[in-house]
């Protein structure tokens, strides 16, 4: 029992400090906005993102509110006994829990998110997508979820289910452990590249894409990359307009395929040189050079995946836990999804310790990838993009420093501001 009381008090700290992060945003937004970004909003725009924010604030409580005592209630509850008792094999047992409470989340989620789109978006502007949308987008989010939860879970079972047979009874070095994971991680990656494709078609299951037609602004975006080795053929104009009043320019990379995706509304509603200068943005990610950041990224992979192998050849020590989660929740057979649920949420504090570093990276790349765009001369465009963009979807312009440390994997709109209005100066001087 002990071992369930210390799951609550990791999934109570975990919304306690959700609930921390929304009250520091909360608190700063009633502070006056520094003079990068004051002009983003005049005094009657400001006051409908306060309210907007505000309409906003006790839907979020509830929401994690509900989401803890759920948690909660499955965890205390004889759930996870029942579904054993009422389960033939290991791998029906795994997957109906996880469809299960994939289910169950997915109904709250459902609420939550039709009241955010239709009683408080649609209010100020957000929103344009039709209830029929809504649902067949949520319906693609959540199967997409569900298949990739599925795969994952059918993959774990299988290779725990037959590995006392490869090993002959456990009875391997470390070395034939690492050669093992090492081949496992192969057949993991494999999976998780199909996974990918499919989320790929889901995406344009959700837009309509269509080639971006040759002529001056083809031609535009070719220049732009001419001094990158790695180049976008695909260039894709999407239907974002239909759906809300978000712009945005993306760039998706997939082993060898990467494809330029530009909102339809972006294109119409913003000057040329804007254009551009987003553009520049995501073509300055094609010509990133990695320094000992990035490859510090990669060590951390290593040394989770020695981890794994160390744990790996060490059977006892999976036995003792697996026990150790069965007499807890009453189960005689082994649910892969209790167990990986278990050691996810035990290892939380250290998964959001790195997400921290690796949030850092990534927002070093995205002002490298902003200086990409001063350097060809867009970046009072790039300037004014973001302050439409921010003006246009209400966004946050200055989180607390410390809310952008812990969350935030782009620099906070008054920061790109002022770290674009910087290079400028040094780029005339």
């Amino acid at each position: 029992m002990m071992i369930k009381y210390f799951l609550a008090l990791l999934l109570v700290l975990h919304t306690a400090f959700d609930v921390w992060i929304y009250q520091c945003m909360w608190k700063q937004r009633r502070k006056p906005l520094p003079a990068s970004v004051a002009d983003v909003y005049d005094e009657t725009r400001y006051q409908t993102f306060i309210d907007y924010k505000t309409d906003c604030r006790k839907p979020y409580y509830i929401s994690e509110g509900l989401s803890l005592c759920i948690d909660l209630f499955i965890l205390f509850s004889p759930f996870y006994t029942w579904m054993d008792q009422h389960t033939a094999n290991v791998y029906t047992l795994t997957l109906m829990t996880a469809l299960i409470l994939i289910m169950i989340n997915a109904v709250t989620a459902a609420f939550f998110a039709y009241h955010r789109t239709f009683l408080i978006e649609q209010k100020y502007g957000l929103n344009k997508r039709t209830k029929k949308e809504f649902w067949k987008d949520y319906l693609i989010d959540t199967g997409m979820g569900a298949v990739i939860m599925v795969c994952v879970l059918s993959f774990i079972t299988f290779v725990c289910e037959h590995i006392r047979g490869w090993t002959g009874d456990f009875s391997y070095t470390f070395g034939q452990t690492f050669l093992l994971c090492v081949g496992l991680a192969l057949v993991g990656f494999v999976i998780m590249l199909v996974l990918s494709l499919l989320s790929l078609v889901a995406l344009m299951a959700q837009y309509s894409f269509t080639e971006l037609e040759d002529g001056p602004l083809r031609q535009r975006i070719m220049e732009l990359q001419k001094d990158s080795k790695k180049k976008v053929k695909h260039i894709k104009i999407y239907n974002e307009s239909k759906k809300t009043n978000s712009k945005n320019a993306f760039l998706m990379k997939l082993l060898w395929f990467r494809m330029f995706g530009i909102a339809d509304n972006f294109i119409l509603e913003n000057a040329q040189n804007e254009l551009y200068a987003v553009l520049s943005h995501e073509i300055g990610h094609l010509k990133h050079k990695k320094d000992i950041f990035n490859y510090s990224k990669y060590g951390i992979l290593a040394l989770g995946f020695l981890l794994v192998v160390g744990v790996a050849s060490h059977p006892a020590i999976i036995w003792q836990f697996n026990s150790l989660v069965q007499n807890t929740f009453g189960s005689l057979k082994t649910n892969y999804y209790l167990s990986l649920y278990v050691i996810m949420t035990i290892f939380e504090p250290i998964s959001m310790l790195i997400s921290v570093y690796f949030n850092a990276i990534s927002r070093r790349e995205e002002k490298e990838a902003d200086m990409n765009a001063v350097k060809e001369g867009y970046g009072r465009e790039l300037i004014n993009t973001f302050k439409k963009i921010s003006d246009d979807e209400l966004v946050d312009l200055n989180p607390p420093q410390v809310v952008e440390i812990l969350k935030y994997d782009h620099p906070s709109m008054v920061h790109r501001i002022e770290y674009i209005e910087k290079a400028m100066e040094e780029q005339i001087y």
